[in-house]
């Protein structure tokens, strides 16, 4: 296997002695590197042939889901604009354009 990188240069400090002298001390540096776990989990996934009709239904969103998650999105960008906290559980992630200003900023890119 590889060994983890690690880093050559430690960080440089400067502090006053007694008599007013500086002096520069050199810190070793920290290793840096990844590490995995031992174990992993996993998951089995059923193949799409042996779902029943009402799974695979159930599995994709309805029409009137996209409405709704639009709408959520809306409302959001509105109290985004409005400077207002969001509620638990909304999050503003990826709706930058989906605020007034967001929407001015990529009309004067295009």
């Amino acid at each position: 296997g590889r060994s983890p990188k690690s880093t050559t240069s430690g960080k440089t400090t400067s502090s006053s002695s007694a008599d007013g002298r500086k002096k520069t001390v050199k810190r070793p540096a920290k290793k840096k590197g990844i590490s995995f776990k031992k174990t992993v989990g996993v998951h089995t996934i059923p193949n799409l042939d042996t779902y029943s009709q009402l799974e695979k239904e159930l599995t994709w969103y309805a029409p009137d889901d996209y409405g709704q998650m639009e709408d959520e999105c809306d409302l959001t960008a509105e109290l985004l604009d409005r400077r207002k906290p969001l509620w638990p559980g909304q999050c503003a992630r990826g709706l930058e354009a989906w605020t007034t200003e967001g929407e001015q900023r990529k009309e004067g890119h295009v």
